[in-house]
């Protein structure tokens, strides 16, 4: 039976170029390296690969002529001769990638006026600009691809600034916006781009102040907040028989334990998901894992983030591992200056350069355009770990060496995705049953192997917990996280608190001098209500130091910076927020381990 090998390069010399051997019959127990496979073992379904699609993507394939188009999607779509992408991500609206600032939602209104009958409902201008049509016109040449909207731009009168930009949505717009996703799923269907689920708001903690500092479209929800939008959303899709799927969250994983935990304990919001996504820009893969562990029915995305470098691939490869059904990119189309699109506010350019995406046009002509080495890399996954196919036991390796995952097509071939991030070749043994054989992967490379399974190679195993660990020595490492935070003094709604927080170097290494460090209190897991800064002293592993707020704090009635915060009516979930600067970053320089809950009483 033959192995066939796929390879790819980060500097792009290499795309998915193919080689074979044959395997043999394997000798004795696996060693340390050794890949160990087992069909046995079975995880979750893919369900999709591929990248969000925003104005900046839309714009430059579109300066594109007709045949160049085609090209590229044929090098994005196609199962066999490009990367096979088959799941989108899609803006309702506007996004913070555009080519311009002509930010839009779906009911915009001049500034202080309402539309609670959402009379003045359209997409018109989606229409207008053809994006509704090259969805259509993928779709029509790639059938298999599913679309994954999300909204950036909450209607700026359903929030407390009157904004697009910002803001923080109003729990009295509940059932109204309920029903603009209703009628935006519903118009997206007539228009002939069914939809296969979709997420209430991207990253809904992203609009961090009430001063409109992100100067693009965002919208801050509290978990609460979108515990009941996702209640009433699935009561609007149940009554108008709509079967897209709801995901919920859509942000980073270091945020998930005052947001995502809370919103899964309610029985009511769970029972009306479809699914949970993330962001991985923030946290480690392992909150994945916790999920799978607590909700092994319960399907995990990923839908945003730059995959680029074998490291990142690794990242990819390990969400894979904990649970996730999918990956998307965010851009994959950019000028030479890695845009157009706008920053706070502001027309932003990068200077030229490769930027992270998969195609890239360095020549300013449209026409002239190029993969990138993120493509082939990427491509590994895409065009290889097809819809359907389950994860199966598969031993991990180990980053200074090579990392794995393996999936298998029901009783059908399997795939086994390595990753290469060191700087030299890496040789393992891969193993499935009583068959082994010897591989190879370059220098910073992506390999997949792919072969069918017959049943002596899925029989007598060592299974994938057998095979002994790589050994490569620990390295300490110090890691700063907030292990308990406490009141100052109990205190009633509208009076000003202040809290303290005990820092603890949770590593195993002493801090090095001179650290800089940032924790922020935040309020239901969004506000942030007070905060500390300052240097930290030299801590030896376990030693502790405590701060008391120390700095000017956010008022969370939204109306701008003050020096005290009061205490609101009812309970909050507070969570202490770490940042460590000034050094290279750690392992987890965002941890979230501290939170309490509190009640001020009227």
């Amino acid at each position: 039976m033959e192995l066939r090998t796929y390879v790819s390069t980060a500097d792009g010399r290499e795309v998915m170029v193919e080689s074979r051997q044959s395997w043999s019959p394997a000798e004795g127990a696996p060693d340390e390296w050794t890949i160990v496979v087992d069909p046995a073992v079975q995880g979750q379904p893919i369900e999709g690969f591929g990248a969000n699609f925003t104005d900046t993507d839309y714009y430059n394939l579109t300066r594109m002529s007709p045949a160049e188009q085609d090209r590229a999607l044929e090098k994005l779509f196609d199962p066999e001769r490009g990367a096979g992408w088959n799941m989108m991500r899609v803006p309702f609206g506007s996004t913070d990638w555009e080519r311009n600032m002509d930010f839009y939602s779906y009911d915009d209104m001049p500034e202080g006026e309402k539309d609670p009958e959402l009379a003045h409902f359209s997409i018109q201008k989606d229409i207008d600009r053809g994006y509704l049509r090259m969805l259509r016109r993928i779709r029509g040449k790639y059938p298999e691809v599913r679309y994954i909207a999300s909204v950036w731009a909450v209607p700026g009168w359903m929030k407390n600034n009157d904004s697009l930009l910002g803001g923080i949505f109003l729990p009295e717009y509940t059932e109204i916006y309920a029903r603009y996703l209703r009628m935006a799923v519903e118009a997206f269907a007539e228009e002939g781009i069914p939809l296969y689920a979709l997420t209430i708001q991207n990253e809904p903690r992203s609009s961090d102040f009430p001063n409109n500092n992100r100067g693009t479209p965002a919208t801050r929800f509290t978990w609460r907040l979108q515990r009941d939008v996702l209640i009433a959303l699935r009561r609007e899709f149940d009554r108008h028989g709509i079967t897209t799927r709801i995901w919920a969250y859509d942000h980073n994983y270091d945020m998930t334990e005052s947001f995502v935990d809370p919103l899964l304990a309610d029985t009511e919001a769970f029972a009306a998901i479809d699914g949970v996504a993330f962001h991985p820009y923030r946290g480690d893969p392992a909150v994945l894992g916790k999920y799978t562990e607590r909700y092994p029915e319960l399907p995990l995305y990923s839908t945003e983030k730059t995959v680029c470098e074998p490291r990142e691939m690794d990242e990819l490869l390990r969400q894979l591992r904990y649970g996730a059904r999918s990956y998307l990119m965010w851009n994959f189309l950019t000028d030479e200056c890695g845009g157009p699109h706008q920053l706070a506010g502001n027309p932003f350019r990068y200077g030229k350069r490769n930027l992270r995406t998969t195609i890239w046009n360095d020549s300013g002509v449209p026409d002239d355009w190029h993969t990138t080495g993120y493509y082939g890399l990427f491509a590994q996954f895409t065009r290889f770990l097809r819809r359907g196919m389950r994860q199966i036991g598969c031993s991990y390796g180990h980053p200074e060496w090579v990392t794995a995952v393996a999936f298998r097509e029901e009783d059908g071939p399997m795939a086994v995705v390595a990753v290469n991030q060191t700087a030299e070749e890496q040789v393992f043994t891969l193993r499935c049953g009583d068959r082994s054989t010897e591989c190879r992967i370059p220098a910073q490379a992506v390999a997949t192997m792919v072969s069918g399974i017959t049943g002596d190679m899925e029989s007598g195993y060592p299974g994938v917990d057998d095979a002994p660990e790589p050994p490569f020595a620990h390295v300490p490492a110090w890691d700063l996280s907030p292990t308990d935070l406490w009141f100052e003094e109990p205190c009633r709604a509208g009076e000003e608190i202040r809290f303290r927080v005990r820092i603890t170097n949770v590593g195993d290494a002493p801090t090095p001098p001179n650290v800089t460090a940032v924790v922020d209190l935040l309020m239901d897991g969004d506000y942030r209500a007070a905060r500390c800064y300052g240097t930290v002293p030299v801590l030896a592993p376990g030693e502790s130091i405590v701060w008391k707020t120390n700095a000017p704090v956010y008022d969370a009635s939204g109306t701008g910076c003050k020096t005290t915060w009061t205490a609101l009516a009812g309970w909050h979930d507070f969570m202490a927020f770490m940042q460590v600067g000034n050094v290279p970053q750690q392992e987890n320089p965002y941890n979230n381990r501290c939170c309490r809950e509190y009640f001020f009483e009227a």
